[in-house]
């Protein structure tokens, strides 16, 4: 093709390409960073749960068969309700959820800023 034997098209279109794989390569480090995050939260948050149903005197057995239901109830989901826990309440009421709405929207916009400066960049010192 004519058009890659301008050096200028030849360096941009280099840029572009390693430009889409960084992208990709962040986006799956973010992913996987993200992944990590909320197990760690998940599990925090479990803690905090089996910690309190101890203190009061509840038997392990129960707690296990608690933790490792997939299951809901009715009433388990009214008394959640009850309590304004449901799909639509504010993730900063949920102190765990809130940890990693933070830590996500942070990293979102710190890996945002970063691809959009090396981008203007590079277009501001290739269009020179």
């Amino acid at each position: 093709m004519s058009i890659f034997r301008d050096r200028q098209i030849k360096n941009f279109s280099l840029f572009i390409i390693i430009y889409v794989v960084l992208f990709f390569g962040v986006a799956a480090w973010f992913s996987q960073t993200q992944i990590s995050a909320s197990k760690s939260m998940y599990i925090e948050h479990d803690r905090a749960i089996v910690s309190s149903l101890l203190e009061q005197g509840i038997s392990k057995e129960v707690i296990a068969n608690a933790v490792s239901s997939k299951e809901s109830s009715t009433a388990g989901i009214e008394l959640l309700n009850d309590w304004g826990i449901t799909q639509n309440v504010m993730g900063s009421l949920l102190p765990h959820f809130s940890q990693f709405q933070y830590h996500f929207l942070s990293m979102m916009f710190g890996g945002c800023i970063s691809l959009t400066a090396v981008l203007c960049f590079v277009i501001f010192f290739s269009c020179r």
